[in-house]
């Protein structure tokens, strides 16, 4: 019972927060520019929120034994996801979009995360929704994030590339082999 209050609140304060991070966004200086795929959008957050809700139905459903070790490894993994997706926002400034936008006077951006990532928002995107469904141990849950937000994840980033490949033709080409995608990792071969 302790644990269910403790996530009821958890989901209050959750549901607040995305609603002022809403706003914030809804209330920035969006510049049009070109917007590619507008269906990543909807289709990303239609996963999103069947996740969340799934997550949630699953706690309720299967009413497992709680593991304090995967709550608190789900509640950290899910800050660090939502603290770590405003240092992409800050870097890109103007740039930033919720949709695959490319702006007439848009730079190329090389720093900050950008160093180390091309595409660190996402990155922290599925950090978030992973930790979300560890909090209440929905292992189901877990299994559809992977495989269903994980590939909606690749899909907007497929677009998203080939948007910054017309943009930047050999510039973001030459970005794209030095820095990875997601995973901050040089394997073997690379440099």
């Amino acid at each position: 019972m302790k644990f269910t209050i403790f996530y009821l609140v958890f989901l209050i304060l959750s549901t607040i927060n995305r609603f002022k991070m809403r706003k914030k966004i809804l209330s920035r200086d969006m510049r049009s520019g070109k917007v590619y795929a507008k269906w990543t959008l909807p289709a990303l957050t239609f996963s999103y929120i069947s996740i969340l809700v799934f997550t949630v139905a699953e706690y309720f459903i299967c009413q497992r034994k709680i593991s304090y070790l995967v709550t608190a490894t789900g509640l950290s993994l899910y800050l660090s996801g939502l603290l770590g997706r405003k240092a992409p926002v800050k870097v890109l400034e103007k740039y930033w979009s919720p949709n695959v936008e490319i702006r007439e006077d848009q730079k190329l951006i090389k720093k900050g995360l950008y160093r180390y990532l091309r595409h660190p928002y996402y990155l922290f995107l599925l950090i978030e929704i992973v930790g979300f469904t560890l909090i209440p141990n929905a292992y189901y849950a877990l299994f559809v994030a992977i495989m269903v937000y994980a590939f909606m994840i690749y899909v907007r980033i497929w677009y998203e590339e080939k948007a910054l490949i017309e943009k930047f033709g050999q510039e973001y080409l030459d970005y794209k082999k030095e820095v990875p995608a997601l995973i901050p990792l040089k394997f073997k071969g690379t440099k």
